[in-house]
């Protein structure tokens, strides 16, 4: 006889109506990867740094200049003459008989000073403009323009003094400590003039432009009893001053301008360095090793002013004892600009910080604005492990005909992020796959295989990186072929009834492959969709694709006996939902009956107490778009099939109750009575397809009991208690039987408030109907345990038995 899924009326209502409760799932993960970081990533990684001296520090004396505007703010003699005018500062405005100068401090390096005038033009037509001067550590003599020369200033200091006074052409006047040392004639004067001294004991150098520079050097000396010696310079003070005088007539004025000034100023130039960084690790020997990944851009920094090349690396290996240590592999670099450069270790790791490293010496060229400096610099290198960690998922054991047989894998970085770390050299994940693939083939890796009889396919996957090869993997599996059957899904028919108890049976008819893609799963209530099956093997391969879904929803699975199992979309406890791709689980059956659910690498097992016999999503929001299952049978409506149902002891006198044809939703209804003790056959007949018999064991007793067909469209949902569609006197729609005794104490008080209640308004009479109100009441809200109900009602049914024997059959009977 064909075995097919039936269970009862009872069943599917606690099935139909309930919110999945979720098992207390344990999960575990299985990946197959290869190796991740020494001491499980970032075992104490720091930035190092080695710095470089490629030049000294120097300084250096450079004039320094200034505009004249800047001036404006000393003590001037005459501050009413002031005009600034650009970046340029008028002291004197081409008036007769006028003079204006000033002193100031400067932090000049050296005793000197330079002054760019501009002449403005004067007053007559005799060519002459006054005259200019400069000088340090004395005071200018009031009124200096004289008719052969300047006063005579203090016996202090220096003062250079331009004028042409009585003489024919423009002069310029020296005077050390009060002497005279220059008269100098430098013809007329141009509209920019120069004027500027620098002081190196013992000489002093004496500037004049008037549009080319002319350099005049003095060495003053003294008579020291009988000998002649340089002589030094005196001062009163330390400040330095500029002064212009515009004479009367003969002697000339001017519009007199400073346009700027200069000095010398000592600058110190900093030494050229080169810092050197990269990520490290102490070895235990105390080195500061490069963490380097095989198949990476392993990154040293470069940071200097200076321009570098590389010129050529040596390289040698040691253990951390300091002993030279034999090893495989390669080192070289790849340039990245002047910001740095990438080590790449094509080397197998070493994974052991006690073990080996290599000492790589790179030889640098600096090039500084003042010379070309090398420089041999070595880099000790660690070699961690490899790049990238590749995590993969072989084939399954065993799937249908035409199934996809899909092999992914997934990456991940070993080095860590935001250090400038790059993969140079990607790993490579290839299969192959005797009988589909020639040769190795890149993962990710899919093919649908047809085949007539089941055939096994051996095969490989291996992972390289950086030509290593670093993990290996072999296994098979096992394709077989589908063909379509007939399955029966019967509701309605339970274990066991009684005599004169009628039975309300549903059933659909499909015939189907153990694959499909569905856009709707055929039932639904509430927010559960759901379908029944019939698994095929062992395995189930389950994918999804939802959007907007809560994380309170879930995949729902349907046990035969006891309640709906929930796996939520929270990536905890449960599945972490993709919605924007596909959703792919597979479901398993194990040898102990129970089921688990892998889900990637992970597993969660549901801990079902009977077998699950169907499966769907419970959706409070969002939207299905699809859902496909390979590996069990879903239902399927089909219409207008033919069937007959039979009742009775025998399987060979079986008696037709009911015949008809299958609605366009594929389901067919039959109504039985239960007439046979001990126990009653009912065979659900698929015309001419297949058919299974049921056997019910009937009780005699002899109130009959009519059992109804729970709709699968128009089911209440309820939050509270699910998996219940109907209210009892003990109701366990409110259950407080965790609360006793107080839930019994409470219960006690509504009947006596219901009962007050009715006193007062309806005097005993109402006391006595209220009692009986509150204890309905409290036995309705699930207060009192189940037997004080019936015990109220007994009570209840003697009062009412003694009322009627007083009222007509006497008092003493």
């Amino acid at each position: 006889m064909k075995r097919t899924i039936f269970f009862s009326l009872f069943l599917l209502v606690f099935i139909l109506v309930g919110v999945m409760g979720i098992t207390n799932a344990t999960a575990s993960t299985v990946p197959i990867k290869t190796p991740g970081p020494a001491g499980g990533g970032n075992p104490g990684y720091f930035k190092y740094t080695e710095q470089i001296s490629l030049t000294q520090t120097t300084t250096e004396t450079v004039p320094t200049s200034y505009p004249g505007e800047d001036l404006d703010s000393l003590s001037w003699l005459c501050p009413g003459y002031l005009s600034v005018t650009g970046t340029e500062l008028q002291i004197l405005s081409a008036t007769e008989f006028t003079q204006n100068n000033a002193s100031f401090s400067i932090s000049s390096s050296a005793t000197s000073i330079n002054v760019t005038f501009t002449n403005g033009g004067n007053g007559g037509a005799d060519s002459k403009y006054g005259g200019i001067g400069i000088g340090y550590g004395g005071y200018i003599p009031a009124n200096p323009i004289g008719a052969w020369g300047p006063s005579v200033p203090d016996q202090y200091g220096i003062v250079v003094y331009l004028e042409q006074g009585g003489m024919t052409s423009y002069h310029l006047f020296v005077y050390f400590d009060g002497s005279l040392c220059l008269n100098a004639t430098v013809g007329s004067l141009p509209s920019n003039v120069g004027l500027g001294f620098y002081y190196v004991y013992p000489t002093l150098f004496v500037y004049y432009y008037n549009g080319t520079w002319h350099r005049y050097s003095i060495t003053p000396v003294e008579i020291v009893g009988t000998s002649v010696k340089d002589k030094p310079l005196d001062t009163l003070n330390s400040n330095y001053f500029i002064d212009a005088q515009d004479a009367g007539p003969g002697y000339g004025y001017a519009q007199w301008i400073i346009a700027s000034y200069s000095y010398y100023t000592t600058q110190t130039i900093p030494g050229v360095t080169a810092d050197i960084s990269w990520m490290a690790l102490s070895l235990s020997n105390g080195v500061k090793a490069l963490v380097s990944f095989t198949g990476a851009g392993n990154p040293v920094n470069v940071s200097t002013s200076a321009t570098w090349t590389i010129q050529g690396l040596t390289v040698k290996n040691y253990s951390v004892t300091g002993n030279l240590y034999p090893t495989s592999g390669s080192f070289s670099y790849v340039g990245r600009g002047n910001s740095g450069i990438f080590v790449y270790a094509n080397a197998m790791p070493s994974q052991n910080l006690d073990s080996w490293y290599v000492n790589v010496t790179f030889t640098f060229q600096f090039v500084t604005s003042t010379q070309t400096v090398e420089k041999n610099i070595t880099i000790p290198v660690f070699v961690d492990t490899y790049a990238e960690q590749v995590c993969f998922l072989p084939p399954n054991s065993q799937y249908l005909s035409g199934q996809t047989i899909s092999v992914t894998n997934s990456t991940l970085i070993n080095y860590p992020s935001g250090w400038g770390y790059v993969v140079l050299s990607p790993a490579r994940i290839d299969i192959e796959v005797q009988g589909l693939t020639s040769g190795y083939v890149p993962l990710p890796y899919s093919i649908s295989q047809e085949v007539q009889q089941p055939t096994t396919y051996p095969y490989t996957i291996i992972v390289t990186e950086d030509g290593f090869v670093i993990s290996s993997f072999t296994s098979q599996f096992t394709v077989y072929p589908v063909t379509q059957q007939p399955v029966m899904f019967v509701e309605g028919i339970p274990g066991s009834g009684v005599v004169g108890q009628t039975l309300h049976i549903q059933f659909q008819f499909t015939d189907a492959a153990p694959i499909a893609n569905l856009t709707k799963l055929p039932q639904s209530t509430g927010d559960l969709q759901f379908s029944f099956w019939k698994i095929e093997g062992n395995k189930v391969l389950l994918e999804f694709s939802v959007s907007n879904a809560a994380p309170n929803g879930g995949l729902a699975f349907i046990q035969k006996e006891g309640p709906n199992i929930l796996i939520p979309f929270n990536g905890s406890a449960g599945i972490l939902l993709n919605e924007s791709g596909v959703n792919e689980v597979q479901f398993s059956v194990l040898s102990s009956g129970l089921a688990a659910l892998t889900e990637g690498q992970v597993t969660i097992y549901l801990g079902n107490s009977s077998p699950v016999i169907g499966v769907g999503l419970y959706l409070p929001s969002g939207t299905m778009s699809w859902f496909f299952v390979d590996g069990a049978i879903l239902q399927n409506a089909m219409g207008n099939q033919a069937f007959v149902v039979l009742t009775g002891v025998n399987p060979t006198t079986l008696t037709q109750v009911e015949s008809g044809y299958t609605n366009a939703s594929g389901w067919g209804s039959a109504t039985v009575s239960l007439t046979d003790v001990p126990y009653q056959l009912i065979d659900v007949d698929w015309y001419g397809v297949t058919y299974s018999i049921f056997n019910i064991t009937v009780n005699n007793v002899s109130t009959p009991i009519t059992t109804t067909t729970v709709s699968t469209t128009n089911t209440s949902y309820n939050y509270s208690q699910p998996f219940h569609n109907t209210i009892s006197p003990n109701s366990s729609l409110y259950n407080f039987s965790a609360y006793q005794p107080w839930a019994t104490l409470i219960g006690i008080a509504i009947v006596v408030l219901i009962s007050l209640l009715s006193w007062k308004f309806a005097g005993y009479a109402g006391a006595s109907a209220g009692a009986v109100m509150g204890l309905i009441a409290a036995s309705y809200l699930g207060l009192f345990p189940w037997y004080v109900f019936y015990v109220f009602i007994f009570g209840i049914a003697m009062l009412i038995a003694k009322t009627i024997v007083d009222k007509f059959m006497g008092g003493d009977e």
